[in-house]
């Protein structure tokens, strides 16, 4: 395991230095022209234009809602204020498909860092090949989505948190505030700030006072950012909410028809089966919602009545929906050359992360942070569902432990080459 030299110490630059900048270099040019080579007619049909429509409303000075008073408390802040200028300046494309391009290259460089910092640089520059080269991002990471934002901060926190040896405040903080950014872009996310802090209360630091102060600078930047917005949604809401989604995805993921077409086909397909089958007194309770807390508030409670009342049923969706992210489906499904390229791809990274993971065991206080995110991550997804773009949040983390079973790997080889071709020692014959 290597670590980074003390602070004010200048890093001396190598070989492999120039070659995470060159895969940098690459992955940013690949993710752009496969976006500019499918063109702005698909940008906009297959991106999540409500967050231009949140976008424009800032702009004119509405604040972030759908629209003038309307839908203020649905999403997060921080996809639409990173949309905000290009909307201003009329620059939406390529414009946003840049930064995201040059988002997800930078996801290429924390990967090596964090490789590097847990296992070896070998381990770092296999995980950043993968990063750099990684087939779903080519194409996901510059659609008009909040998805590389997120993945985006969420590496960002957890690199700065585990390159942090020994414990340094401003690192600590750094990783806070990531951590933070990456929920304000999505509340999907939310459970990586009490990991995180829980984390840092337990295992950093020599004794308990210390593990509370570090604990306390991870939450810092919590208690500003995610607190300050969900103060203000106090004010528009009355209630101290992340989002008023919570509730709505909550009866998405639990309801009689979550798997009528999930996760062979979208999500919102099987939403229009459960809209399309609900009672007339629920349908009606839905349409006397006189806001959209209201609608999410009866949206939970319609999800809370179908898990206890089947909740044989409930277990073995969450089953199933775990599933989906171990076994390396694409959801929504394409076609089967495409559902088969990519089981192949991807469920290799797991089964060789499998085998980080089992390297890992030995220096459990710095590696069960990142158990501790994806155990988080399956729980959401049992609650609520992950389609493959939200599965990617945990792409950058499986190639880092598979980056490290390859280097492993490969180290073996190193030696067993190595032995086969030493001179063999003489062999004493006696008469």
């Amino acid at each position: 395991m290597t670590h980074e030299p003390p602070l004010g110490r200048p890093w001396r630059i190598t070989p492999n230095d120039f070659v995470v900048a060159a895969l940098v270099v690459l992955a940013f040019v690949l993710r752009l022209v496969v976006r500019l080579a499918r063109g702005e007619a698909i940008f906009l049909d297959q991106g999540y234009t409500f967050y231009l429509s949140i976008a424009r409303t800032l702009v004119a000075g509405g604040g972030f809602c759908s629209a003038p008073g309307g839908d203020c408390v649905t999403r997060m802040p921080a996809y639409p204020l990173m949309l905000a200028p290009f909307v201003s300046s009329g620059w939406v494309y390529p414009g946003v498909a840049i930064v995201q391009a040059a988002l997800g290259a930078g996801m290429v460089w924390l990967t090596w860092r964090l490789g590097r910092e847990l296992f070896d640089a070998r381990a770092g520059l296999l995980a950043a090949a993968m990063s750099a080269f990684n087939p779903y991002a080519l194409i996901h990471d510059t659609a008009l989505q909040d998805t590389v934002l997120v993945n985006a901060f969420l590496l960002l926190g957890v690199t700065l948190l585990l390159s942090n040896v020994p414990p340094h405040g401003r690192r600590l903080v750094g990783g806070g505030m990531a951590f933070a950014v990456a929920v304000l872009a999505s509340g999907r996310v939310g459970f990586i700030l009490p990991v995180a802090i829980l984390w840092a209360a337990l295992c950093v630091g020599g004794d308990w006072r210390s593990r509370l102060r570090y604990a306390a600078l991870v939450l810092l930047p919590a208690l500003v950012l995610v607190g300050g917005w969900m103060v203000r949604n106090w004010r528009i809401t009355g209630v101290p909410v992340v989002n008023t989604q919570v509730g709505y995805a909550l009866w998405v993921g639990n309801n009689p028809w979550t798997f009528s077409h999930f996760p062979v086909r979208s999500i919102d397909l099987s939403t229009a089966e459960a809209w399309a089958h609900l009672p007339p007194d629920r349908r009606a309770a839905l349409s006397a919602a006189d806001s959209e807390l209201a609608f999410s508030q009866i949206s939970a409670a319609m999800a809370v009545d179908y898990v206890r009342t089947h909740p044989v049923e409930t277990l073995w969706g969450a089953v199933r929906k775990i599933f989906v992210v171990l076994s390396a489906q694409l959801s929504p499904a394409r076609d089967a050359l495409t559902q088969a390229g990519y089981a192949l791809v991807y469920g290799s990274v797991r089964l060789l992360a499998l085998f980080g993971f089992w390297q890992s065991r030995t220096d459990w206080r710095r590696h069960s942070l990142i158990w501790g995110l994806l155990l988080a991550f399956l729980a959401t997804t049992a609650i609520y569902w992950s389609h493959t773009s939200h599965t990617s949040v945990i792409d950058a983390i499986l190639f880092v432990y598979a980056g490290a079973a390859l280097s492993h790997f490969a180290a073996r080889l190193d030696l067993a080459r190595n032995n086969s071709c030493a001179p063999r020692p003489a062999v004493r014959r006696f008469r």
